[in-house]
């Protein structure tokens, strides 16, 4: 009985340590997986942080890119409208000083031209006393009955001559008028016009005074002969 009992018990031995080492062996087996599939998981998600860093570190570099390159656009730009206004600022500075080139030239100008029309002026005055001179000349020698004729129609020449000259002169006097903003180009049109019409108008006042002489010359007989008429009756007013 007690060998019954003790190969029973063999038995039973026998059936449980296969059955714990097969346990052991289970539980072996899925403690290594368990480790190898965390190791293999813990890669990928570092393989993504890494990956997720590198996307982060790429689009941290681009948006410095474009803020450097944004900057780089801006002050290009500044530069491009500070040199523009420079520009401007040269432009205007040159068109200024051009202006008051023209400016000067053009009162210079009109101080010369005054200074001719008053000449011209007293010219002609002088010439229109004279015409009241000879004209009273005339009255006294054609009131003694001598001949005139000749006289009167050179005096007539002589005044439209006279009045040419005032005409020129006048044409001059009214550029003068010119409310325009000169420039220097107009300026020195405006001359050499200007000297085209003195020169026209000096001569027509030279020819009114050659005109006029011509009257006196014509009247020197009668003049003779209102001397010789004055010198028989002394009683009456004499000549100028």
């Amino acid at each position: 009985m007690k060998n019954n009992i003790l190969v029973f018990i063999a038995f039973i031995c026998l059936l449980v340590i296969p059955v714990s080492l097969l346990a052991v062996t289970v539980n072996s087996t899925g403690t290594q997986n368990q480790e190898q599939k965390a190791p293999a998981e813990s890669v990928s998600a570092i393989k993504e942080q890494e990956r997720n860093q590198v996307e982060e570190m790429k689009s941290e570099i681009e948006g410095q890119i474009e803020t450097i390159r944004n900057r780089i656009e801006a002050k290009k730009e500044e530069l491009k409208q500070e040199m523009e206004q420079k520009r401007e600022e040269i432009r205007n500075s040159i068109e200024d000083r051009r202006q008051n080139i023209a400016n000067q030239i053009q009162s210079n100008l009109n101080q010369f031209i005054e200074k001719i029309i008053e000449r011209f002026d007293a010219a002609i005055e002088r010439l229109e006393i004279l015409t009241i001179r000879i004209e009273s000349r005339i009255e006294k020698i054609e009131a003694r009955d001598i001949d005139v004729e000749e006289a009167k129609s050179l005096l007539d020449i002589a005044n439209d001559k006279i009045d040419t000259a005032k005409v020129s002169v006048t044409i001059i006097g009214s550029t003068l008028e010119n409310d325009g903003v000169p420039t220097t180009n107009t300026a020195k049109a405006e001359y050499e016009a200007f000297k085209i019409q003195i020169a026209q108008a000096k001569s027509d006042i030279k020819a009114a005074h050659t005109s006029l002489i011509d009257v006196v010359n014509s009247l020197k007989p009668g003049a003779n002969k209102l001397r010789e008429l004055e010198e028989d009756t002394p009683n009456e007013i004499s000549d100028e």
